[in-house]
């Protein structure tokens, strides 16, 4: 399957804004729904999906829906075709059905690399497991037929979708219709299920090709991001407040995936999560990726993005109150090593004598040279950096603190860094 690939030149178009001093954790992580009480099943992933690529629709449909037996559909729900059964809709749908009485599951895997189905029923990039026919021997009817759906509501991740359908009960065989709508067109796959527990069906797929429009593109930031291939959705957070302030961000999203080749995950947990921030804190670490992989780094640990609180000591809000900065706590290649800020930065010295302590402080150099951050705070700042280095993109600066000694202070002057320390 062939997908289609944008090209573009980001050094010397992005504008960049700011963030600040401090570091309160903060964790993101998919969300997981666990609380089902059936049991996992094994799944083979080794076959080889049928080469079906669908072209992507230039239509959607938002209004009420008829279904075969003239049943009309409220808005926002779709009918499955050849029954009267309405099911959520969204930007891309994948649907299961079957006439028997018995338990199917659908499984659908993503292009992110994660599966949805009863017990995880909602992915990184807004996928929802949203309706389940049948759980062991309790089925929504007597008759059917059963339905199983996966939508995602708003935007869908371009790439190839695999979707089956495995048999809890194992007590049937019987025929199958997987139904795909995306964008207001449907496309349906059949086949069938043998009569054993943890039988599977044959594995479909579904191509979204290109980088599909996000409705949500509303700015020419989000847009940007949509140009670049990094996957977000919004964020309606509501408004905390800190020392007495309100904390806002301007195009707030959440980000899912790697980032220009770069995954993110938060430093304590073992697979990457999703991260709440700024559009604009987002195109920076696209660019901040441009350095990481001249070190062959394609994961960053973090220890927060978005943090509603006001800077340590201080009544000033924290740029990590405006989601528009983040605190790096290390890195790894791909060829497995570990480059640790807490373990491997080297203090008070330009000219650090170890190899990991040099890429840390190359890497923090060339962030400050490319004006990837507008400041930059390294372990030597103070006790509470000793573990990380702290960016952000406050407006007017140009910023790194590398040493408590000013003859090791890089940056446009020191009332820069003074006023814009001062106020993040």
């Amino acid at each position: 399957m062939k997908f289609k690939t944008l090209a573009i030149s980001l050094f010397g178009t992005l504008g960049l804004l700011a963030a600040g001093c401090g570091d309160d954790p903060q964790m993101q992580s998919n969300n997981f729904d666990v609380s089902a009480d059936r049991l996992p099943t094994n799944l083979d992933t080794s076959v080889a999906p049928p080469n079906m690529t669908a072209a992507r629709p230039d239509n959607s449909t938002t209004a009420s829906a008829s279904c075969d037996n003239g049943t009309t559909c409220p808005a926002g729900e779709a009918c499955v075709s050849g029954t009267s059964e309405c099911v959520p809709n969204g930007a891309f749908r994948v649907t299961l059905v079957w006439d028997q009485r018995t338990d199917l599951d659908l499984h659908v895997a993503t292009p992110m690399g994660e599966e949805v189905y009863y017990r995880h029923r909602n992915t990184a990039d807004g996928g929802e497991f949203t309706k389940d026919g049948c759980i062991a021997d309790r089925c929504e009817s007597q008759t059917g037929p059963f339905i199983e759906t996966v939508r995602w509501p708003d935007f869908a991740t371009p790439g190839t979708y695999e979707f089956w359908a495995v048999n809890y009960d194992g007590d049937k065989a019987l025929p199958i219709r997987i139904e795909v709508e995306y964008e207001g067109e449907k496309e349906t796959f059949t086949g069938s299920i043998a009569a054993s527990a943890g039988a599977k069906s044959e594995r479909f797929a579904f191509t979204i090709e290109g980088v599909a429009p996000n409705p949500n593109s509303t700015t020419q930031c989000l847009q940007t991001l949509d140009q670049l291939g990094v996957q977000w959705r919004p964020w309606s957070y509501s408004t905390e407040k800190a020392g007495g302030q309100s904390c806002s961000v301007d195009d707030p999203i959440i980000v899912s995936g790697a980032i220009n080749g770069v995954n993110y995950r938060y430093y304590s947990q073992a697979s990457p999560g999703t991260m709440s921030m700024s559009c604009d804190l987002a195109l920076a670490l696209y660019r901040a990726g441009e350095t990481l992989k001249e070190y062959d780094i394609n994961n960053v640990l973090h220890i927060g993005t978005f943090n509603c609180r006001t800077i340590s000591g201080s009544t000033s809000l924290s740029k990590h109150a405006h989601g528009t900065a983040i605190d790096f706590y290390g890195f790894e290649t791909r060829s497995g090593t570990s480059l640790n800020f807490e373990r491997d930065w080297q203090h008070n010295t330009t000219s650090p004598t170890n190899e990991k302590a040099k890429i840390l402080y190359e890497i923090a150099q060339k962030w400050h040279a490319n004006k990837v951050f507008n400041i930059i705070l390294t372990p030597n700042y103070n006790s509470d950096h000793d573990n990380h280095i702290h960016a952000d993109l406050t407006p007017g600066s140009d910023t790194i603190r590398s040493s408590l000694e000013s003859s090791y202070y890089i940056g446009s002057d020191e009332q820069a860094w003074e006023d814009g320390c001062g106020n993040d």
